[in-house]
């Protein structure tokens, strides 16, 4: 027996697959449209990184969505993709103090992290009809309704200056495991052992003694 990737892992590579198709078809309007896609990396990644968009595909939680049985139900699967627009490489020294940073994360980084944003929007609505590389029907794309948060810089806690923000979405999954022999095998023999009892039940009948 070989148990098998889940079902959110493979919707989270056909989420990562819809980005790199719009980050490729941006890059060839202009180098500058282009952005980085990952999954499930670390905030250590973001440090040396500068001068570009980047996503993070990650998987948030998965939560059952109601209904089904214990072997046959619908898992409610959140995603979040993670936006970062760092600040440029080049040194700047503050007159006052004296100390060098990088390009804070001010108007021109904010207004890369709005277009990365709505590039990300438009790729996951765009791919939603082909259920992110799983069958057609296989998820419930009517949950896929994004909500966006922007936060403030965190330059102050890092290496480097950026402007982040999340995209975060659900989508509804059926989960629906294989059986193995095992299961057969029981199964079987359930159905043998209940003959055998209604058998019984059969042959020896009783009556109640009326008083």
């Amino acid at each position: 027996m070989a148990v098998a990737y889940p079902t959110w892992y493979n919707i989270q590579t056909g989420i990562v697959n819809a980005l790199n198709t719009v980050a490729t078809a941006e890059a060839t309007i202009d180098a500058a449209r282009n952005f980085v896609v990952a999954r499930d990396r670390w905030r250590p990644w973001i440090e040396n990184q500068q001068n570009v968009a980047l996503v993070n595909v990650v998987v948030d939680s998965i939560r059952p969505d109601g209904g089904g049985t214990r072997r046959y139900t619908q898992d409610r699967i959140t995603f979040n993709i993670d936006c970062y627009v760092l600040g440029t490489a080049e040194e700047q020294t503050d007159e006052e103090t004296g100390d060098v940073t990088l390009t804070p994360a001010d108007e021109f980084a904010a207004a890369r992290l709005h277009l990365l944003l709505a590039q990300v929007r438009y790729a996951i609505t765009r791919m939603s009809a082909q259920d992110f590389g799983m069958y057609a029907g296989t998820i419930d794309t009517d949950a896929l309704k994004a909500t966006i948060q922007a936060y403030n810089q965190e330059g102050d806690e890092s290496t480097g200056s950026y402007a982040p923000a999340r995209i975060q979405f659900e989508i509804v999954a059926p989960f629906e495991p294989e059986d193995d022999g095992a299961f057969v095998e029981i199964t079987d023999a359930w159905f043998e052992f209940n003959q055998a009892i209604e058998g019984w039940f059969a042959k020896h009948s009783y009556e109640t003694e009326t008083p």
